[in-house]
């Protein structure tokens, strides 16, 4: 039997409609539309209290806040980039993003070649200045001496004036004495040329012996004797006190005044040139130390340490760079302490207070974590009229740096109508 093409086409046509209306009860069957359903979060018997037409519910008007949940942005409470102190190629990077990494550790290491070298000048500067040091000590040691051995001589030109002195005052003394000793013997003399002319006229009334006359005369000549001896000394005592002990002070006071004028000289010396020579001297020393510091600071400078414990975030430059002062070569950050930040609007950014316990969700599917806000921005941004606001998450949150975060915060209160949900009658997931 044949079949024409118009008959062909309309079986065709029809074997389409049939599946596609087929197609569509079974999608209304899938949604639920053949039965009834309790709407989310009721029962059944709830919602089939109000299946019945005609039932009525009574609407309320209600004061509640606006809850807004503000996007934003899962942060390290501390991100740190090393730069290095000192230029010089890059010898070598130890580390990769995602290493964790501990206080002290190196990271990078910094061609130090030409740090060596000025490290090496400067110690050969420094050695050079304490040798110029000691050398210059030594001649202050040297005129130190010299100082101590004219104070030495001054002493004993000193010791001898005072010798001489005592001696004058000691020959003054003789003198003294060989004087008193003189007018002893005059006295003593007078008396016995008495006796002998006393005697003398008693011989001549023949009232005196011969032998007392004798004896008498003999006395007298005995003590003119002892006159003229005294005088003798009176006279070798003076002689020597005028001229000898005189010369010997003069000679011991010239030498004082020698001594004193080179004594004078050498602290002079000591006073100011070699003063001047030592400060000059130390000065270089200090400054030749200094730079010995300065150059083993930059040796190690070349040296790239964590300067604590942390993970690495990026490698801004690799291995054969010409690293600069100042251009970071390593981002670390502690993912152990993070925080949200979010771009609040400043007229909601001004109910929150440092402190304040916040709602956050972080994560997908979103998690629900309590949050404590640690930092608000002063000001507002004046393009977008926002503000900052940085709450800290805690320890375990399990939140990864750079994921996306909601930080949920009421902003006002608005006044709604509201009906009980069973009064809701919901067809499917409408």
């Amino acid at each position: 039997m044949s079949h024409s093409p118009e008959s062909s086409l309309r079986q065709t046509l029809g074997r389409i409609a049939v599946t596609t209306v087929a197609l569509v009860l079974f999608l209304m069957w899938m949604e639920g539309a053949f039965e009834h359903k309790a709407a989310p979060g009721l029962s059944s018997a709830v919602a089939a209290e109000w299946k019945e037409p005609g039932m009525t519910a009574r609407v309320e008007r209600r004061e509640t806040e606006e809850v807004f949940d503000w996007p934003g942005t899962v942060a390290a409470l501390t991100v740190t980039q090393i730069a290095p102190r000192v230029s010089g190629r890059l010898l070598e990077i130890k580390v990769r993003p995602g290493n964790p990494v501990r206080r002290g550790q190196v990271l990078a290491r910094i061609d130090d070649g030409q740090v060596q070298a000025r490290l090496g000048q400067a110690r050969a500067a420094l050695a050079t200045a304490e040798a110029e040091a000691r050398r210059v000590r030594a001649q202050t040691g040297e005129s130190q001496t010299q100082l101590t051995q004219a104070r030495a001589a001054l002493a004993a030109a000193e010791a001898e004036a005072r010798q001489a002195r005592s001696q004058a005052v000691e020959s003054q003394s003789r003198l003294g004495q060989a004087q008193g000793a003189l007018q002893a013997a005059e006295a003593e003399a007078k008396r016995a040329r008495a006796d002998a002319i006393r005697l003398e006229n008693l011989y001549s009334k023949e009232a005196a012996t011969r032998q007392d006359l004798d004896a008498a005369q003999a006395t007298a000549t005995a003590a003119e004797a002892r006159v003229a001896q005294a005088q003798n000394g009176v006279r070798e005592v003076e002689s020597r006190l005028g001229e000898t002990l005189q010369a010997a002070i003069g000679s011991a006071d010239a030498r004082v005044s020698q001594a004193r004028a080179a004594v004078k000289e050498v602290e002079a010396h000591l006073g100011e040139t070699v003063a001047a020579t030592t400060g000059a001297a130390d000065a270089q020393v200090n400054q030749a130390r200094d730079a010995v510091r300065e150059a083993e600071s930059h040796l190690s400078d070349t040296v790239l340490l964590a300067p604590f414990d942390s993970v690495v975030v990026s490698r801004n430059q690799e291995p054969g760079d010409m690293a600069q002062p100042g251009i970071p070569v390593i981002t670390l950050q502690q993912s152990q302490y993070l925080r949200v930040e979010a771009a609040i609007p400043a007229t909601c950014a001004g109910k929150i207070k440092l402190g304040n316990a916040l709602t956050a969700r972080v994560g997908l599917p979103p998690r629900e974590i309590k949050v404590t806000v640690d930092e608000i921005q002063p000001a507002a941004d004046p393009q977008t009229r926002t503000v900052l606001v940085k709450a800290l998450l805690p320890v375990d949150s399990g939140a990864q740096p750079g994921a996306f975060a909601w930080l949920r915060q009421a902003c006002g209160h608005e006044s709604v109508l509201l009906v009980p949900a069973a009064a809701v009658r919901r067809i499917g997931q409408l």
